[in-house]
């Protein structure tokens, strides 16, 4: 059944607009945050209301439609919380493999903000790299965006929903595995018809990183303290492809287990196909813009970068 009043143009220049407004913000606060000395938290916390929620804001106020029917507040069934886990666990070392491999010929501009990070408390850590972020970000895109696509399969949701995720990271190195991850967020929203779903799975990986790197800098202090030899483990070390194979393989035994549990989490949602296809034309004007200004961007932060 078609949906009244959207469109994937109108979500196609809804990304536009964020896109834009997202530069302009990222070089504002970088200024501010030099001149000012602006705490890193504050940064944190204003960029992802003015890039995402001030937009969501707006589209509310134009659209004057219903929140519930934007943003898919429906309850989430235990189950399907215990699929999603099991799905993000089994799936997590194939994109810490492809992460990992994007690394070697990529500088992770991450690594900077992350150690950082770790300067404050583990909770305001946690809250400013998972929770502030998966809450968000989720609502522009798969609350926004994907309402819009509402009237295109499934599958060219998904991919657009995923190209525009992980264009708004603004960097080549983010934008591999957060397009995979933008990709499953969306079926993930899709089969359960709940946004809540897109929370947990943004919290949970974000979770993990961030405890991760909380947990390195713990056992790095504690073995320095205790004068115990060790090897650097930190973020500064040297990615390998020998390094990489053991997580490899360890991809390569989850990866399937990944597979058949998609697919019982799909079966079990059958009933929530929502979708239909109405040969809607997804790639308007405004995603050659989105594409070609996100090139432009991401060429330049990497020869800012790459040159270090």
């Amino acid at each position: 059944m078609k949906v009244e009043n959207v469109n994937a143009k109108n979500g196609n220049y809804f990304m536009l607009f964020m896109l834009f407004w997202a530069i302009f913000l990222q070089l504002s606060l970088g200024v501010a945050f030099m001149l000012f000395e602006f705490r890193l938290s504050l940064v944190i916390i204003l960029g992802q209301l003015a890039t995402f929620f001030l937009p969501f804001i707006l589209y509310m106020l134009v659209k004057k439609q219903p929140i519930k029917e934007v943003l898919s507040f429906r309850k989430i069934s235990f189950l399907n919380i215990v699929f999603i886990i099991a799905m993000l666990i089994f799936l997590h070392p194939a994109i810490l493999v492809v992460s990992s491999i994007i690394s070697l010929f990529l500088p992770n501009i991450m690594t900077e903000t992350i150690l950082e990070i770790t300067a404050y408390p583990f909770l305001i850590g946690f809250f400013l790299i998972a929770i502030v972020p998966s809450i968000f970000e989720e609502i522009a895109f798969r609350g926004v965006i994907f309402h819009e696509y509402k009237n295109t399969s499934i599958h060219k949701s998904a991919l657009m929903n995923g190209l525009f995720f992980g264009i708004i990271h603004l960097n080549f190195h983010q934008f591999v595995y957060t397009f995979i991850l933008g990709v499953l967020i969306t079926y993930l929203v899709y089969y359960t018809r709940s946004i809540w779903s897109a929370f947990i799975a943004h919290l949970y990986f974000n979770g993990i990183a961030i405890t991760f790197a909380y947990l390195l800098l713990f056992l790095e202090n504690f073995l320095e303290q205790n004068e115990t030899y060790f090897v650097p483990i930190g973020f500064e070390e040297e990615m390998s492809l020998a390094s990489i194979f053991p997580l490899a393989v360890l991809a390569a035994i989850f990866f399937p287990i990944f597979i058949l549990i998609f697919r019982k989490f799909k079966s079990y949602n059958n009933n929530n196909i929502q979708f239909v296809d109405t040969e809607e034309k997804i790639f308007t004007l405004p995603v050659f813009l989105i594409i070609g200004v996100f090139l432009i961007i991401a060429t330049f932060v990497f020869l800012q970068t790459g040159l270090y």
